[in-house]
């Protein structure tokens, strides 16, 4: 695995919970958004704010990046045994210090980067970016 590789996986994994929220944060957003009356209507026959709507939901391809990301890395985690598990939750999720993480899971601390190492193998490869 190439280290750039590595930092792109592991970005992923940190801003893995924030996405989730975001995503949904956007789409109810879009959805539950009231319309304004619009008096025109577009030659299409849909009003402009049902365009609009449309368009948000088609221009956001990043959300779907986001969603095929969470996605890859939710079906990972489910490969992976609990100890895995719970390192991407408190070192990933929770943003804790490595030394606090190996000291809470009474591991060690190559152990804890052994484990990290084969969450971003695992991530890598659900995401595409890591072939065997």
């Amino acid at each position: 695995m190439l280290e750039h590789e590595k930092i792109y996986i592991e970005g992923e994994l940190r801003h893995y919970e924030i996405r989730k929220k975001m995503i949904k944060e956007v789409e109810e957003s879009i959805i539950a958004e009231t319309p304004i009356r619009e008096v025109c209507i577009a030659p299409t026959g849909y009003s402009n704010v049902v365009m609009n709507k449309v368009f948000q939901l088609i221009d956001y391809r990043m959300l779907e990046r986001w969603k095929e990301n969470i996605s890859a890395i939710d079906k990972s985690l489910l490969l992976l045994e609990d100890k895995h598990r719970e390192v991407f939750e408190k070192f990933f999720v929770k943003k804790m210090h490595y030394r606090r993480v190996h000291n809470e899971m009474y591991i060690s601390q190559a152990e804890f980067f052994r484990i990290r190492k084969d969450i971003t193998i695992s991530v890598g490869i659900s995401l595409g970016i890591i072939s065997l």
